[in-house]
């Protein structure tokens, strides 16, 4: 559609002052109110698509006399084209008189369209007498049909995975061992049953939340990986979080990120910040890439949105920050302690110190009786026995189990917590024993609670042998 001229009579050109100027008027045109008008205006409008000029508005104005048809004799017509409040340009339209109607065709640049206008001014003065006329003006926008909305996509979830995801949301790591397999299976299962392309995606977090380590969980993502239920560096993400090799993957990964294609490289910029510290060996060539842009300091102080993505220098500079924390954090955490050997403990022997509240017994030993113990042991004991004589004892939930052992900066034996707990599922009953040796005497504190503390028994005395050192 072409652009036509025409001569243009200005309307500020035409304005006089004095008491003359109530000859004239000026009416904005809207949708509602056109057929109203002294004049006959139709307006049409249509959007264009050109594969050079991009998104347009064509527009033709068609204009008539109402009472015996015919054009008015003295017009003129105008666009005016706006940037938002920006002017960008103003011209005459051409005109096209034909059937009683003069018509007038333009076209405007959709994204200019909101502020521009259309004006046509009809002038009404006399030989001799005072500027008189009518000025009609549109903005463009209100006689656009707007854009009929796009069919909303059909929800590729199905009611059963959602019910599937819903009950995996509901599990978590501090439940019990049943529980989290049991979600799992179900998770595995309904990937079985519905298409794995929609319900992969967000089914592996859960799986990566519950069974990262899981063998089905690694078999899972390698076939998701080989078949594309997974973008590629989603799943080398996954499996390197679920124990996999990582070499292979970050390989990958820093592949794209120094190839050509632009999509590749932001999935394995986005990729690399999920993998932790088995992402060490790609730190050079992401900060080498942080480097190379040269980006203002700014960019990477600054928050961004969906409309407003960060740039690829920014996500390489996101993925080191992450994989060099998680580097600080694992050299951070102690190295775990090797199980603990109760046959290198020495045996105790001692008295009871203090005796208070109830502790769970039948026969409770008294202050001042004697208490004799070999820690080795201690694993097959049901309870702890006092007084031969007078057959006095306290009882253990179940055999005590070594929680934690705690050692000197040089090494040496400092305390040991042992705990026996009785099952959560019929009571949160529990013993705690705790040891405190050095130079050749002990203390224990044995301490018997469920909802609230019930009893302390505190014996003290002497041990055989050693506590062993930590062991290197």
């Amino acid at each position: 559609m072409k652009l036509v001229r025409a001569v243009l009579v200005s309307v500020c050109a035409l304005a006089a002052a004095g008491p003359a100027q109530a000859a004239r008027s000026t009416t904005r045109l809207t949708p509602a109110n056109v057929a109203e008008q002294p004049l006959s205006f139709t307006v049409k409008a249509e959007r264009v698509v050109d594969d050079k000029k991009g998104k347009s508005l064509g527009f033709r104005v068609a204009v008539a006399k109402k009472d015996k048809g015919g054009v008015p004799p003295r017009r003129a017509a105008q666009v005016e084209v706006y940037d938002g409040a920006a002017f960008v340009a103003s011209c005459p339209a051409q005109e096209t008189v034909q059937d009683g109607r003069v018509s007038y065709s333009f076209e405007v640049a959709a994204k200019y369209a909101e502020k521009s206008t259309f004006g046509f001014y009809e002038d009404l003065s006399t030989p001799g007498g005072p500027p008189a006329g009518r000025y009609y003006w549109f903005y463009l926008t209100d006689f656009i049909d707007p854009v009929p909305a796009a069919p909303k996509p059909a929800d590729p979830l199905t009611p059963g995975m959602r019910a599937a995801l819903a009950k995996a949301n509901a599990v978590h790591t501090g439940m019990d061992r049943k529980t989290i397999d049991d979600a799992v299976a179900q998770l595995h299962q309904a990937i079985g049953r519905d298409d794995p392309k929609v319900f992969v995606p967000p089914a592996v977090p859960h799986l990566i939340r519950l069974a990262p380590y899981d063998t089905a969980t690694r078999v899972l993502l390698r076939k998701a990986l080989a078949d594309g239920w997974l973008g590629e560096f989603a799943a080398r993400m996954y499996l390197v979080q679920a124990g996999d090799p990582p070499g292979p993957h970050i390989a990958a990964m820093l592949k794209a990120v120094g190839g050509n294609d632009p999509k590749a490289r932001r999935a394995a910029l986005t990729a690399l910040r999920g993998v932790g510290a088995a992402g060490a060996d790609a730190l050079p060539a992401l900060r080498k890439f942080v480097i190379d842009a040269k980006a203002p300091q700014t960019d990477f102080q600054r928050d961004y949105t969906l409309r407003s993505p960060a740039p690829d220098h920014v996500l390489a500079y996101w993925a080191d920050n992450a994989i060099s924390a998680a580097i600080k954090d694992a050299a951070a955490k102690p190295k775990p302690e090797p199980p603990v050997d109760l046959s290198r403990f020495p045996k105790l022997r001692g008295k009871v110190k203090t005796i208070l509240g109830h502790l769970n017994t039948y026969i409770p030993p008294k202050e001042g009786e004697p208490f004799e113990l070999s820690l080795k042991d201690l694993p097959k004991l049901t309870s702890l026995r006092f007084d031969p004589a007078e057959k006095s004892y306290t009882a253990l939930y179940a055999p005590a189990a070594v929680e934690s052992v705690r050692y000197y900066t040089n090494g040496a034996f400092a305390s040991m917590r042992l705990v026996s707990t009785y099952d959560p599922k019929i009571w949160r009953g529990s013993v705690t024993i705790d040891i405190i040796a050095g130079g050749g005497k002990f203390q224990m504190w044995v301490v018997y609670q469920g909802d609230v503390m019930r009893g302390v028994v505190l014996i003290e005395g002497e041990y055989d042998g050693t506590f062993p050192d930590r062991q290197k």
